[in-house]
């Protein structure tokens, strides 16, 4: 501002005049602390005043509208959060919503601008979104002071008629409240209960949590509270996806579970095992063909069997083993259970047997055990489809170059080191039904003369090395800077021990391999 202009001039010429709603009497000015005023203020007053406030820098100007001054409605009760809302808009769930102490908190006030002349319809129509599906519209009421009106806010709503609508006053509350509808659920429970109602509760999420072992998933009963009566199938519900066998309850429904009265299991070679519940004269052909949903790929039909578990007629249980194909198959009872076997169980098998490692038997050093591995049989397998699964489960002293195999009367050596290591299509073998492949410990020794306490053959393997099979034969005068060591096939090596084990020269302590002969001197100056 410039000069003497003040409000007038700030409202008229810079603010270009008054809005419609501008509530002129109703006009706040706030003034900034200063060094002279150290605290803000804040002043109202009218612009139709014969005096007004002067401006000073720092100052500003409200107008309040007439909107803000209008009178209100209380629309409270049963109401969604804001974060309902924005959950719903979201596609997501809130937390805590749906909770029992969520319920009880959920009492909640929405207040709207009420203009002369409004209608009920008017000022709830738009808020239907936030009513909580827990409200119970039907039975909604004004308070007018000290009055209560009832309304039918579900009809007023969803079914209009202007002869049933009402005209609001200022501070008048429109309260929804809560409607606790129930369901009964009995029978075959865990225990007869009361199942509160809300919109959308189906009879699978009634009876959840509440079902035994035996309880019937086929014949559920359901009576409404005009008398209807209706019989549910659940397990047609989740199978086939028939929704109409999984209805929506409704407030004064009762549930009736029944005892399930032929409960069945199948297992093996179908395609979807389980245990199910038959009903009528639903035998195995059903259980296999719909239950079960048909064989597997390797089932072997002719070799079904029956278990039936011991009663008190049959004290004894029994198994019966039948063929599906079969003119006449054996009746379905309560707790039977049916397995269909695959035909990979009765395929042949191979031995696989000596130095190989089962679950259970040992694998340090020391005497091995004779071990014996079956392995199932495909016609034209061969030595290296079998042994290459159970390269790794073969002891380190294995012989495999004098493997054999055993046929018959028939003995046929076989080099595995070469099929696992260096293979050729020649050189495998085409196994045949009941073959035995024999892998024999391999006798691995060293020999170890010259200045020791004993001549003697020592067993190795193939991480012996010098230092090892040398540290309980040496005597005061051996020597461990010149040892000697000739290999099977005639080289000579010469090791010092003291430089392997001062210097870490690992090539100083060599492995030793079968037929080595080690030649321990007599040291010259200690």
């Amino acid at each position: 501002l410039i000069g003497v202009e003040g409000v007038n001039e700030l409202i008229s010429y810079y603010g270009d005049g008054l809005g419609v709603s501008a509530k002129s009497d109703m006009v706040v000015l706030t003034r900034r602390a200063t060094e002279g005023k150290p605290e803000s203020e804040s002043m109202v007053f009218d612009l139709a005043s014969e005096e007004l406030p002067a401006l000073l820098d720092g100052d500003s100007i409200r107008v309040a509208s007439r909107e803000e001054y209008l009178p209100i409605v209380y629309i409270e009760g049963a109401l969604k959060s804001e974060e309902e809302i924005a959950a719903l808009a979201a596609g997501t769930k809130a937390q805590g919503v749906g909770t029992e102490e969520a319920l009880k908190q959920a009492y909640r006030i929405v207040r709207v601008v009420y203009r002369e002349g409004e209608l009920l319809s008017q000022v709830v129509r738009p808020l239907k979104d936030r009513f909580s599906d827990q409200g119970d519209l039907g039975h909604a009421y004004i308070v007018r002071g000290s009055e209560r009106i009832g309304v039918d806010l579900e009809m007023l709503l969803y079914q209009y008629s202007k002869e049933k609508d009402i005209v609001l006053m200022a501070g008048d509350r429109v309260v929804i409240p809560y409607g606790y509808a129930s369901v009964y659920v009995k029978g075959e429970v865990k225990g007869a209960s009361v199942v509160e109602v809300y919109g959308g509760l189906r009879l699978s999420e009634a009876i959840k949590d509440n079902l035994t072992s035996y309880s019937s998933f086929r014949d559920i009963v359901v009576r409404s509270a005009d008398g209807k009566v209706a019989t549910y199938d659940l397990f047609k519900a989740e199978r086939e996806g028939d929704i109409r066998e999984d209805p929506l309850l409704r407030p004064g429904d009762e549930v009736e579970v029944r005892k399930a009265t032929r409960r069945v299991s199948v297992s093996g070679e179908v395609r979807r095992p389980g245990t199910y519940q038959l009903t009528g004269d639903e035998g195995v052909d059903e259980l296999i063909s719909y239950y079960g949903d048909g064989l597997g790929v390797s089932a072997k039909s002719d070799m079904v069997v029956l278990t039936r578990s011991a009663s008190e007629g049959k004290p004894e249980s029994e198994s019966i083993v039948f063929d599906l194909g079969a003119k006449e198959l054996p009746s379905i009872e309560d707790g039977d259970s049916i397995r269909v076997a695959s035909r990979e169980e009765y395929l042949p098998i191979v031995y696989v047997e000596g130095a190989v490692v089962i679950e259970g038997s040992p694998i340090g050093e020391g005497r091995k055990p004779y071990n014996l591995q079956r392995v199932l049989f495909r016609k034209g397998q061969s030595v290296m489809q079998v042994m290459k699964p159970l390269e790794g489960k073969l002891y380190s002293s294995a012989d495999l170059q004098k493997s054999y195999i055993i046929r018959g009367q028939e003995r046929i050596g076989i080099d595995l080191e070469k099929l696992l290591h260096a293979y050729t299509a020649a050189e495998d073998i085409e196994l045949q039904a009941n073959d035995r492949i024999v892998i024999p410990y391999g006798v691995n020794y060293a020999y170890i003369t010259g200045f020791v306490a004993r001549s003697v053959s020592v067993e190795i393997t193939s991480q012996s090395r010098l230092s090892e099979i040398l540290k309980d034969l040496t005597i005061e005068r051996s020597s461990r800077r010149d040892i000697m060591v000739r290999s099977a096939d005639g080289k000579v090596g010469v090791y010092d021990l003291f430089k392997a084990e001062r210097k870490g020269e690992v090539s100083q302590d060599p492995y030793i391999r079968p037929g080595d002969t080690v030649e321990v001197k007599r040291a010259s100056r200690q």
